[in-house]
């Protein structure tokens, strides 16, 4: 990594380009340079624990190996949970536990998971936590939608809460969050300071990659967080020139950061090569950064491979004053995707509907929000239950639904996967098949020596998907092609769907 000078470090960016990875190494790089470093996770479905090869819990503790390093999950359902404790205990001496029950289960929603997320990990900007014990505190952030909502959040509740100082929103009383409206204030002026943090957008060279990308930066500009740097991970390049399928990887490679978005051309950038094995472990994270240890590992490797208008009718000015506070409200986004989310589900009485979701952590408050609402149903409906069919009971209905866990061959998107996955079930929901997609294992002609090396490192991810998370596994191999989909019809065409056991 080139030099850096900011105390708070966040790695952002669309899931399975190697914010994990990279957050990690840079963590160890300066934990060997002997400054103290705090590596925090905000991701659901972080994997930590994996990368670093050491314990990783919602405790501070020290990374094994390194003194200088230490690491924390950030668990959302735990940060929910004290929250929760935090909003509804001083109520106890005034309110009833009916209305104290009452006000938990209306705060048990996705959105009071996402502030409480939040309201922990400011801690460590604002110093009530450990975070003053540190010299650098690295953020390993969830996928870029999610992380995006976060930063949004002290700024929106912040300003709730000034216009409506008597009022309440779906986490509960307004006075919860002006207790922490202060903080807030001060994390938010940190995030914009360019002196103190560092906004490291991590992307692949690829064009949906570097896409999302150049829009996480544009709305990152839009929240006033403008220290920001471009990191490409994974750019491949051939080490057999005669074998075809490598040349046509990295000509695709090059023509994307021929091509990278003009947003992103005002950033200072470094690139980092695609390496023939997985980087798990304090050493492999060193050699990520290293370029001598990359050779010494490639060579070891290649020589053992050879509008709401209409609802405002009959209802009184205070009421309307209400609801448009309401709607003001951050939650109001996740309700709006629900809406759509349920609209479509609707449809599949008349027709198939396919339903390509968000990122793990958005899936997630979506479900989330499903339960909710089911749950809220059939509390207050006097309807028979068995006439009721919440978009919630769509998703859970095997013969109806058909959910498709989709992963690439790696250990990052395969614990992210799986961790949704038990979400899933946890929900009631059982995923029907697992899509292993980009696979290079199922190509049988690879020359070159790293894509060799690639492919053999992708078969104890999938052995591991096999004998631990499915009984249906599909693959679909990495095609080399700018036009992808017309790709796709072509090698179904020609071969089905490949079953990879």
């Amino acid at each position: 990594m080139n030099t850096i000078s900011t105390q708070y470090l966040f790695f952002t960016g669309k899931g399975g380009v190697g914010k994990t990875s990279l957050s990690c190494a840079t963590a160890v790089k300066m934990a060997d340079d002997g400054k103290k470093i705090l590596l925090v996770s905000t991701d659901p479905a972080s994997n930590l624990r994996d990368v670093l090869n050491s314990p990783v819990s919602e405790k501070i503790s020290s990374v094994k190996g390194l003194k200088n390093l230490s690491a924390i999950n950030i668990n959302p359902e735990v940060s929910a949970d004290e929250y929760l404790k935090r909003v509804t205990e001083p109520l106890n001496d005034f309110l009833p536990a009916a209305e104290i029950k009452k006000m938990q289960e209306e705060l048990s929603g996705a959105c009071t998971t996402e502030i409480a997320s939040f309201d922990e990990f400011s801690r460590f900007i604002s110093g009530e936590n450990e975070g003053g014990n540190f010299d650098v505190i690295i953020f390993d952030t969830a996928p870029t939608g999610h992380t995006l909502r976060l930063l949004e959040l002290p700024a929106a509740w912040a300003e709730f809460s000034e216009e409506n100082p008597d009022g309440a929103s779906c986490l509960g009383p307004t006075s919860a969050l002006k207790s922490s409206q202060e903080r807030y204030n001060k994390v938010v002026a940190t995030l914009r300071d360019t002196s103190q943090t560092t906004f490291y957008l991590v992307s692949r060279a690829e064009k949906s990659s570097l896409k999302k990308a150049s829009r996480t930066r544009e709305e990152l500009k839009e929240l006033g967080l403008n220290n920001q740097k471009l990191l490409v991970n994974g750019v491949f390049k051939a080490l057999d020139h005669a074998d075809e399928f490598a040349i046509k990887l990295e000509q695709m490679a090059k023509f994307q950061l021929d091509s990278i978005p003009e947003n992103l051309q005002e950033l200072e950038q470094q690139r980092f090569p695609l390496l023939p094995y997985n980087v798990l472990g304090i050493e492999k994270l060193r050699s990520l950064l290293d370029e001598k240890s990359q050779e010494k590992v490639v060579e070891e490797k290649v020589s053992e491979t050879g509008d709401i208008n209409p609802y405002l009718k009959g209802i009184d000015e205070q009421g309307k004053k209400l609801l448009l506070e309401d709607l003001r409200s951050p939650c109001t986004e996740e309700v709006a995707v629900f809406h759509a989310f349920s609209k479509a589900i609707q449809q599949a009485k008349r027709k198939f509907v396919v339903i390509d979701t968000a990122p793990t952590g958005h899936t997630l408050l979506l479900l989330d929000t499903a339960g909710s609402y089911h749950r809220e149903v059939m509390r207050n409906t006097g309807m028979d239950p068995a006439k009721i069919k919440t978009p919630y009971m769509a998703l859970q209905d095997s013969k109806l639904s058909k959910v498709i866990v989709v992963s690439l061959p790696e250990t990052t998107p395969m614990r992210e996967a799986a961790a949704l996955q038990d979400d899933l079930k946890r929900a009631g929901i059982t995923p029907y098949f697992w899509l292993v997609n980009q696979s290079l294992s199922m190509h049988t002609n690879l020359k070159d020596p790293l894509l060799k090396s690639r492919a053999m490192a992708e078969g104890e991810v999938i052995q591991t998907i096999k004998n631990f998370h499915t009984e249906r596994i599909y693959g679909i191999p990495f095609i080399p092609k700018e036009a992808l989909l017309p790709a796709l019809l072509d090698f179904y065409n020609e071969n089905q769907l490949e079953k990879t056991n």
